[in-house]
């Protein structure tokens, strides 16, 4: 699903204006960044918690070359979906 066929859903069933739809995923989208930033975790009820990871650096492989690839350590996100969305699914 495409962004604008989900701020359309969300309007039609929330009977807001798509504008409002919009600011509101963007502020959302703002606020999980900074909580995960500065919490490292954050839960969106019913649908998926997401937190971060730190991966160290490590040697990888080129496929196509073989040649050895150094990777740098970062901090990843870890996606998890809730009970309620994988019984919903099942």
């Amino acid at each position: 699903m495409k962004q604008t066929e989900l701020i359309k859903l969300i309007s039609e069933r929330a009977h807001v204006p798509k504008h409002t739809v919009e600011v509101m995923l963007t502020a959302t989208a703002n606020v999980v960044a900074e909580a995960l930033e500065r919490d490292g975790a954050v839960t969106l009820p019913d649908i998926v918690k997401l937190s971060t990871k730190r991966r160290e650096a490590y040697t990888g492989r080129n496929p196509k070359t073989g040649a050895a690839v150094d990777v740098p350590a970062k901090t990843v996100i870890v996606v998890k979906p809730v009970k309620a969305l994988s019984d919903h699914i099942a």
